[in-house]
């Protein structure tokens, strides 16, 4: 916004159609000149993956895969500002995860998916653990040791 305040601030695009139509070239120039990376490097926001990192399981490392829930509602949407825990509730492993993110003091949101095979999703929307024994999933996502608090 800093870069395209001068533009996007100009009055004449509040103005009538004459108006706009005058600036809006020049402005829509501005805009994409100064977007064009962001706009050209989606692989640097969804082509990140950690797969085969210390820190995650096996079958982890990925952007969660986006889904739709409900008409206009994806499972992103569902997603916490911190660590989610996706997934049947009822799995055990839940109970597991739980403890550990209130032993750490770590905010955890829960979004029950009956049916669904668990999985720890980190704040960057990436898959931190998936699947096995939880026990201490979330402690090594935060990259701390056993005893860590």
């Amino acid at each position: 916004m800093a870069t395209l305040a001068p533009e996007l601030a100009d009055p004449a695009l509040m103005g009538d159609d004459a108006e706009f139509e005058k600036v809006r070239p020049a402005v829509a120039e501005a805009v994409l000149r100064t977007k064009d990376s962001e706009f050209h490097s989606l692989d640097l926001v969804l082509g990140y993956t950690y797969a085969g990192s210390a820190i995650v399981s096996s079958g982890a490392g990925e952007r969660l895969p986006h889904r739709w829930l409900a008409p206009g509602e994806s499972l992103y949407d569902r997603l916490g500002p911190a660590f989610s825990l996706v997934g049947d509730q009822r799995s055990p492993g839940a109970a597991v995860l739980v403890a550990e993110a209130e032993e750490l003091g770590v905010p955890l949101r829960i979004v029950d998916l009956p049916g669904e095979p668990l999985t720890l999703v980190r704040p960057d929307q990436h898959v931190a653990w998936r699947g096995g024994d939880p026990s201490g999933a979330l402690r090594t996502a935060l990259g701390r040791r056993p005893r860590d608090r």
